[in-house]
């Protein structure tokens, strides 16, 4: 419960600074996007997050030629214990700040990644107030970090992402170890 009111203020101060200052869609890559390691020395706990911003967002019985929404950004994360730069991860957990409440509603159903084609599963959406969260397992998510092309589709909307959200996911999955034995960093342990 801790991790989800982490990631809903986070989320919720992100949505803040894409309102306040819009990039357009084929901007490089902004520094914000880039995997952003933090350590929590309380808590000895390392969180690895990332901002995917989409090319687009439409309605998914539009197809792609539908009208595109304002490119609200995927939040993405996992944790783990001790100050690492990568560790094992099982999920990534997915969230968005809802904004309309059409975006909104896609609690309970089911979230789908089209990468390169393919589709990867990422179970169901969860609906929290303001923002929806879904997680995917970090195989699978290292699968669609691979992707050339990448589409997600939410409920009823569709986010397509290009190579500045492509970049970040790839940035985020660089820091996903493989193994439990590939994790980097230092495990501080608790006295």
């Amino acid at each position: 419960m801790k991790n989800l009111a982490h990631t809903v203020f986070l989320l919720l101060c992100t949505s803040v600074v894409h309102a306040q200052a819009p990039a357009a869609a084929n901007d490089p890559t902004p520094a914000r996007d880039a995997a952003m390691v933090s350590y929590d020395r309380f808590e000895d706990r390392t969180t690895i997050s990332a901002d995917i911003r989409p090319d687009r967002i439409y309605p998914a019985n539009s197809g792609a030629a539908g009208d595109s929404l304002y490119p609200i950004p995927l939040h993405a994360e996992f944790s783990c214990g001790g100050q690492l730069t990568k560790c094992a991860a099982s999920s990534i957990l997915f969230s968005y700040a809802a904004g309309p409440r059409s975006l909104a509603q896609c609690d309970a159903l089911p979230v789908t990644f089209l990468a390169d084609g393919a589709r990867v599963s990422a179970g169901r959406c969860d609906w929290h107030g303001a923002v929806v969260l879904f997680s995917v397992s970090a195989e699978d998510f290292l699968k669609i970090a691979e992707a050339k092309t990448l589409e997600v589709k939410l409920g009823s909307y569709v986010w397509r992402f290009g190579d500045t959200g492509i970049g970040a996911i790839r940035s985020l999955a660089s820091h996903v170890a493989q193994k439990a034995g590939e994790a980097r960093g230092q495990s501080s342990g608790s006295i």
